[in-house]
């Protein structure tokens, strides 16, 4: 048996031997990781935990989250702000009150655009770019926005394959070969003096 560490949560999980290299889902959080032995048994250190890489998908949808939000925000302010001017001694001389309603109605609909493609970035759909694009020309024909949404919304996440290091087997164990009396790994499965298979 040997362990690996889930990137996503943290969680220590062991696996057999024979699942080297395959890839194995989280207990935990359900994340699929793929099993790796390290190279060497100095790294990582003692006390220091792996984080992984973010992959540029990861990083795309962190993106598109802040830009919508950041986007959002600024049509509810720019609508709220114009409502008060409007009921203001100074919606009636000057145009800025209903200009600042008209650029957060605009915000809105940039945000609705922008929505489908968000969610299918976020559920890191392999047609995501698609989407987005149907979301855009969606401002102009609504039906299109409409089935780029239910095909964002319909679509089952996308499980992220990561490659994750196991913790290595201790190679110095020794034991002697049942053939040859020679000492050698105590899970090799050969002698490599003798050559007799070994369990």
């Amino acid at each position: 048996m040997m362990s690996f560490t889930c990137p996503f949560c943290s969680q220590t999980t062991q696996v057999p031997d024979s699942r080297l290299g395959d890839l194995e889902e989280c207990p935990n959080c359900h994340n699929v990781s793929q099993v790796e032995r390290l190279r060497t048994s100095t790294y990582p250190a003692k006390g220091v935990r792996r984080l992984p890489v973010r992959s540029l998908a990861d990083q795309r949808a962190r993106t598109s989250k802040m830009i919508m939000l950041c986007l959002l925000a600024a049509a509810f302010a720019c609508v709220a702000l114009g409502a008060i001017l409007m009921v203001s001694p100074l919606a009636n001389t000057s145009a800025i009150p209903a200009i600042l309603v008209i650029v957060g109605i605009l915000a809105v609909v940039i945000w609705l655009a922008g929505l489908p493609g968000a969610i299918a970035r976020e559920k890191h759909l392999p047609n995501a770019d698609g989407i987005s694009i149907m979301g855009i020309l969606g401002m102009f024909i609504p039906i299109i926005w409409l089935v780029a949404l239910i095909l964002a919304l319909a679509a089952a996440p996308v499980a992220k394959a990561v490659r994750v290091s196991a913790s290595p087997r201790p190679t110095d164990a020794r034991r002697p070969c049942p053939e040859c009396g020679e000492s050698i790994a105590s899970l090799a499965r050969k002698c490599r003096f003798c050559g007799a298979a070994v369990r």
